[in-house]
């Protein structure tokens, strides 16, 4: 039983960090029953699979435009796919499931029709930062996960596909959501410009303070954040991990809540954050001792 990935022609360019490449990573290929195939970050573009009687699949990675140098062209993408997934299939398709925005049903139905396929899963996404398409051939199942957070979304049998649209919602959990945004504010200057949107009004002046001076001193002695861990509950209370390009790592116990500001209505912000024990912090840099949090 192998895993193979079926990504859009630009990471095979761009072979992102956390994407591992293998001879299985590819943009149309075939897959036997017992095999499972992956596609990583569906975000603007199209998760194709054709399942034949037998469970065998041959999938294709549409994307929105071809290459960096190409333009948009969401048909002809489609169409030079699909073109490259007939070459693959050795008889009539069984099954048709797909994952895209809704901007890709008019391709998706023509497609559908044409194969003349007996059953249809047509999945239509609403998740920030886009999904990954899970066709799991050993345990026979179907399944949707976030890509930023890796959470399931949905999941259906091989034997429970029906002919029907899927809708699937995703709302990043709060707390992942603002770590996500953190991470990038350990830096020499961090929050400028930046502080009524990260900070709720009732995080008072000298706790804001602190909390950037920690920031900053973090970036100073250990570099850029290049990891964080966070909740995926739904909780406003928690805490956050964040690793730096020493491998050092340290953990804040965050509370936020909900902007009061009319015009950032929706966004939460930082009520509180404070560093957790862990390794000794200089005393010298906040004139008290605190410590890291080590993990």
């Amino acid at each position: 039983m192998a895993e193979w990935q079926c990504v859009e022609p630009s990471m095979l360019e761009e072979k992102p960090a956390w994407l591992p490449m293998t001879d299985k990573t590819l943009v149309i290929l075939q897959a036997p029953a017992e095999d499972t195939v992956i596609f990583p970050h569906v975000d603007v573009c199209l998760a194709i699979a054709w399942m034949a009687a037998d469970k065998s699949i041959v999938a294709g990675h549409v994307p929105a435009q071809w290459d960096s140098t190409s333009f948009p062209d969401e048909a002809g993408c489609a169409k030079r796919v699909i073109a490259e997934m007939e070459k693959l299939r050795k008889g009539a398709v069984d099954c048709v499931i797909t994952l895209g925005d809704r901007d890709w049903k008019r391709i998706v139905d023509s497609m559908t029709e044409g194969l003349k396929a007996k059953q249809f899963l047509k999945i239509w996404k609403n998740i920030p930062g886009g999904a990954d398409l899970r066709l799991d051939g050993p345990n026979r199942k179907i399944s949707v996960h976030a890509t930023r957070t890796r959470q399931q979304v949905k999941e259906w049998s091989y034997d429970g596909v029906t002919n029907k649209d899927e809708p699937v919602t995703y709302t990043t959990p709060v707390l992942f959501g603002i770590a996500e945004n953190l991470k990038n504010d350990f830096k020499e200057i961090p929050f400028k410009g930046m502080e009524e949107i990260r900070f709720h009004s009732l995080c008072a002046p000298n706790v804001r303070q602190e909390i950037t001076a920690n920031f900053k001193w973090l970036f100073e002695k250990h570099g850029r954040c290049t990891e964080f861990w966070a909740p995926l509950h739904s909780q406003l209370e928690g805490d956050l991990t964040f690793k730096f390009a020493d491998g050092e790592k340290c953990s804040f116990h965050i509370v936020v809540a909900e902007s009061s500001i009319p015009k950032y209505k929706g966004r939460y912000q930082i009520k509180e954050m404070t560093l957790k024990p862990g390794a000794q912090l200089y005393a010298e840099q906040h004139g008290r001792s605190m410590e890291f949090a080590r993990r």
